[in-house]
């Protein structure tokens, strides 16, 4: 009779032996018996952005922060071999804990921008511009919670031909935060291309400059918070996110 061997627990994440089969045809303490599912390895921390925005034809469009990644799932617990008689069922192996979702990002700060030019060159002769103060990035989004591992199945059989148990499943890992998005911009000339001509001479960059007033940047927004272990297990928790970057105030500055 062809007889299936147990599988072993999935994803694998490396942890040797973790989430193994059991044998068949072995007793319950001589192999017959799964193993337990690895928990979930603990996220890496995300790559923050550090984009302000984009400006196009259209004008300037704030960034947002990273979406948290989100947490990886328990692996899951091995099948139970079928007894040392070879005629039980060993139990079903548990599924792996779900792993958090990530949070959202945090939309980017609004943006005041006295001249906005777009791949054209323009002269200000005697001019007076006036930028307002620059909105705040919002706060990224809270990670969720990783789930618990659920339990194995029970075996099944008769007397000393019943099967062996399967393993039970790891936890899944908490989602991160997401990133808060980034401050706005306050800038009396913002331009994309060609550099501004003010009173005569080209100026690529200028904190302050005469006729021309700006008001205060935005500050990023706060990293969410990571997402909690998941609860009565040994699962690890995301990780926060980070702030957005702050914006930029200037007389003159280039767009990206």
């Amino acid at each position: 009779m062809n007889i299936p061997t147990p599988a072993g627990g999935l994803p694998v994440y490396g942890d040797a032996g973790a989430g193994t089969g059991g044998m068949n045809a072995a007793s319950c303490a001589g192999g017959g018996t799964a193993q337990n599912g690895a928990d979930a390895p603990m996220n890496a921390a995300d790559t923050p952005s550090t984009t302000l925005g984009a400006c196009s034809a259209t004008g300037w469009s704030p960034a947002a922060g990273v979406a948290g990644a989100d947490g990886k799932p328990g692996q899951g617990g091995g099948g139970g071999g079928n007894g040392r008689l070879s005629d039980g069922l060993g139990g079903g192996g548990a599924c792996g804990g779900c792993g958090g979702a990530g949070g959202e990002p945090g939309a980017g700060g609004g943006s005041s921008i006295a001249l906005l030019t777009y791949q054209s060159g323009v002269m200000v002769t005697d001019c007076v511009l006036t930028a307002g103060t620059a909105g705040n990035g919002g706060a990224g989004g809270s990670g969720e919670l990783g789930q618990a591992g659920g339990s194995p199945g029970d075996p099944s059989g008769t007397g000393v031909g019943i099967g062996c148990p399967g393993g039970a499943a790891g936890a899944g890992a908490g989602g991160n935060g997401g990133q808060g998005g980034p401050g706005g911009l306050s800038l009396g000339i913002g331009y994309s291309g060609a550099a501004p001509t003010i009173d005569g001479a080209v100026v690529t960059q200028a904190a302050t400059h005469a006729g021309i007033t700006s008001g205060a940047a935005g500050t990023g927004g706060a990293g969410g918070s990571k997402g909690a272990a998941a609860t009565l297990s040994t699962g690890p928790a995301g990780v926060d996110g980070t702030s957005g970057a702050n914006g930029v105030a200037a007389a003159v500055g280039p767009l990206p």
